[in-house]
């Protein structure tokens, strides 16, 4: 099973799935009918089902631009050695002077350089985590976006009232923000996980 893969039915999937049970409960309110259950929760799920695949097509360059509001040099790993490694204690400054005296610190090299080193410890347990945690909360702050454009079928086939819609889908994006939060977080812990161990020579 590939690490996308695992992301998504670990983090993605149950957030999906909240989104049909409050499409439902907002569509059926109080009354307990299963036939109305199910003529919103199966559309809303088709929703679901179409948005993940969506999410999927959106290129992954427009999906960091939206997470860390950067056209250029959108990845945390472009500042690991002048900016993100200083907030990990392991990280000493006389560390990151050392570094920028060997090498060019441009973008683009720190991220090639802090690529080089992830690729030598990638398979390791924190590692494999704070990457699972980022990928989940990428995607799914992308699949939330796409959720708040999608969620206008509902109106369209009266499954929503369009108030309704707009609440939605204000919701869908309200979590979104929230989402790409946690994902900016676990995308500069990660950077940080991995300045650290070269700081204390854990990585050759």
């Amino acid at each position: 099973m590939s690490l996308k893969t695992k992301a998504a039915l670990t983090y993605l999937l149950p957030l999906l799935l909240s989104y049909v049970g409050v499409v439902t409960v907002i569509s059926v309110g109080s009354r307990p009918d299963w036939s109305e259950v199910l003529t919103s929760a199966l559309p809303s799920a088709g929703l679901l089902v179409i948005a993940h695949f969506l999410q999927d097509i959106v290129p992954k360059a427009l999906k960091e631009a939206f997470l860390f509001f950067r056209a250029r040099d959108r990845l945390p790993s472009s500042r690991a050695y002048t900016q993100v490694g200083l907030k990990d204690g392991r990280v000493t400054p006389a560390f990151l002077d050392k570094i920028a005296a060997e090498n060019d610190m441009t973008p683009k090299a720190q991220s090639a350089r802090w690529f080089t080193k992830y690729d030598k410890v990638r398979d390791r347990p924190q590692i494999k985590h704070s990457n699972l945690r980022y990928l989940a909360w990428r995607d799914g702050a992308a699949s939330c976006l796409v959720l708040a454009l999608v969620t206008s079928t509902l109106g369209a086939f009266s499954i929503l009232k369009w108030n309704q819609v707009a609440s939605v889908s204000a919701g869908c994006i309200f979590v979104a923000f929230i989402i790409a939060q946690a994902a900016r977080n676990m995308a500069s812990e990660l950077v940080c996980e991995v300045v650290a161990l070269e700081a204390v020579g854990s990585i050759e």
